[in-house]
């Protein structure tokens, strides 16, 4: 039987996002017009109140894990959360607003 787990990624970028709809789609470009492909992108969005949720969920790429808090829990739980979810060899930690 072949293996069917997903090779795991060379770099985890990890992204804390809060009301950042100005900014969001310029960072996330960023990253996806790297020539370096092995990576993985964690999103997590702090209960935006914008449309950056919208606009990251526009880019319909596969190394794209978004994952949506209901309300604002802080900066801290949403960096805490991607990197619970993080899996790739390395980490690279990237601000929405950059």
């Amino acid at each position: 039987m072949a293996n069917s787990q997903v090779p795991r990624p060379r770099v985890s970028v990890r992204i804390p996002a809060y009301n950042h709809e100005k900014y969001i789609a310029e960072c996330l470009r960023s990253v996806l017009d790297q020539t370096f492909t092995d990576f993985e992108i964690v999103i997590t969005d702090d209960g935006s109140t914008d449309r950056t949720v919208d606009i990251i969920r526009s880019f319909d790429d596969p190394r794209i894990k978004l994952v949506t808090f209901a309300r604002n829990e802080g900066c801290n739980a949403a960096i805490a959360d991607c990197g619970h979810r993080s899996v790739g060899e390395y980490i690279a930690n990237l601000c929405s607003d950059d």
